[in-house]
Parts: C-alpha cells; structure tokens; sequence
C-alpha cells in the first residue's frame, strides 16, 4: 500500500522536488479500487481497547551504517534509492500482522502528544512529533538499528513518507497500512476529519480508468542529477 507515497519520498529525498502522490492511491480515483483496498480496510477493530498512558522513548544510541560503494554523499543516497526502489515489499505492515507480535517492533505513533493521549495508541508505541522529531540534533538516535521501527499515523499518508527517510538512512521501518483508520476509524472520523486523515466515500472522484494501450518506453529515460534543497522534516 501506498508506493506512490514511498517512491515519491525517496524522490523528494534525491532533490526532486516536483514529484507527488495522488492522495489515497487509486482508491480516491476510482470506487472500483477502492472498495478492494480502503473501504475493505477501514474499521474498528481496537476501538475502546487503546491504551491512554505514556511510554519512554530509546536512550541515544547507535546510528545505522549503510554499506555502499559509492563514494560522495548523493551517489550514495542514489545507491541507496536504487536498493529500495528494487525491494518494496517489506516496506509495510497490516495491523493483524502488528498484533500477532507487537513486542518485535519498536511502534511510534507519528502523532502530537495530545493526541496520543486522548486518542488512545497502539500498546507499547512511542509517541514521535511530526516533522520535528527525527533529525540529528533531535530522537533519530533513539531508534533501535537492530530491530524492526513501525510508525503509524492517520492515515498513513505520513508515515509512509517517515519509512522512506529512515530506511535511506538504514533503519529497517515499516509503515502500518492505512495508520489508525485500520482500527479506530469511528475515533479518527470524528477528531480528525479533515481529507488528509480519513477516508471516506466522498474523497472517491469516481474517474475513468483506461485498461489497456499502455506501451513500454524503448529505451531507460536517462535522469539527471538534481541538486538537493532541504525542505520540511520528519
């Protein structure tokens, strides 16, 4: 779920920054989709079982290391993006999955405080703030580098874009697909209901699809290297 978000994260990550994703997928293009993906998905399945007490982040520890064999600073992220961009499919998490074994993960709820607290979270998550909380000078540090990091949001429209940055930098994250929708969506439907954070059937634009006629490139479009300009944060 969400590969545009993640391809598009590590794109933004390499300076290129007229790249985006379509919010909701295909799932906010076509009912089709989305009655296979997001209506499906959505629920509420701990909704009243949430826990409302707080949990300490990491000490500082270790960062990752990355193996490359590149040599300056941007042909190692390009390395780096090539690796992810060839393996996707570890990138997320269901919620059942979460459940089966929550103690094997390190869970960060990408929430502010309050709303870790009044929302309820996941048993065991961290609570991380949005776009503050993972740079050098702040908890990156705090992050295991030898087991597994989940960050949930929302609707894992953010946290997608937190997995990307973090496995660049070496970290083995996963996002929690469609975040908090997956299991209090009634909770996040009321507090949150703004278009970035829940799901509904009026966010589906019911536009056409085109089944066929698509026609592979002959040749690799060559891209050329763009120079990064740092921008928002995680």
């Amino acid at each position: 779920m969400s590969i545009s978000g993640y391809v598009t994260g590590i794109m933004r990550l390499l300076g290129y920054d007229n790249v985006y994703a379509i919010r909701y997928g295909m799932s906010g293009w076509s009912r089709e989709v989305a009655e296979k993906f997001w209506l499906e998905n959505i629920s509420n399945l701990l909704l009243g079982k949430l826990e409302t007490k707080g949990y300490p982040r990491n000490e500082p520890g270790e960062l990752p290391v990355i193996d490359a064999e590149r040599d300056s600073e941007y042909d190692i992220a390009l390395e780096q993006a090539e690796k992810m961009l060839q393996n996707t499919e570890s990138i997320n998490i269901t919620i059942a999955e979460l459940l089966e074994n929550p103690e094997a993960y390190y869970i960060i709820c990408y929430w502010p405080e309050d709303k870790y607290f009044n929302n309820g979270h996941l048993p065991g998550a961290v609570q991380y703030d949005p776009r503050k909380s993972f740079g050098l000078n702040m908890y990156l540090n705090t992050l295991p580098v030898d087991k597994p990091v989940v960050v949930y949001c929302y609707a894992a429209q953010h946290s997608i874009f937190v997995v990307a940055y973090l496995r660049m930098l070496g970290y083995d994250a996963k996002s929690l697909n469609y975040g908090a929708n997956a299991f209090i969506h009634e909770v996040i439907a009321k507090t949150e209901p703004r278009p970035t954070r829940t799901f509904t059937e009026n966010l589906i634009q019911g536009f056409p699809v085109v089944r066929s006629g698509f026609v592979e490139p002959e040749k690799p479009i060559l891209i050329k290297k763009e120079e990064i300009k740092i921008v928002g944060g995680c």
